[in-house]
């Protein structure tokens, strides 16, 4: 994810939750009103849809309490965005070999619609 999309993503995700951001260096990217830590994972539509948002190297312990999930467009408008509980993200996440930890958009997008574990639309 570039640099712009990461900022873009955290300032939406900033305002839609209201929640402050703490800075680099931490697996998560903002602090919750209540106190939740949350990671936010941008992605931005240029000539083909991305495939996947990047949920942390491990999501071993609690590196974050949510994930929230935003898709550009390529004008930079929301296409959509999502809060995940982690427990909804080791659900469904994908960790192929040795790489990140994924949440798919493409071809297994299935998290967009799992209310039991808590997964909330922010569009």
């Amino acid at each position: 994810m570039s640099t712009d999309t990461h900022q873009r993503a955290c300032a939406w995700a900033a305002d839609a939750v209201g929640a402050e951001e703490v800075g680099r260096g931490a697996t998560y990217h903002l602090r919750g009103r209540d106190g939740r830590r949350i990671r936010v994972a941008g992605r931005h539509i240029e000539s083909r849809q991305p495939n996947y948002f990047h949920a942390g190297q491990s999501l071993e312990g609690d590196p974050f309490d949510n994930l929230v999930v935003v898709l550009f467009r390529s004008d930079w408008t929301v296409e959509y965005a999502y809060r995940l509980p982690l427990d909804a993200v080791r659900h469904h996440h994908k960790q192929p070999g040795r790489q990140a930890c994924r949440l798919m958009i493409r071809g297994g997008d299935s998290w967009r619609l799992d209310r039991d574990r808590g997964v909330e639309a922010l569009t």
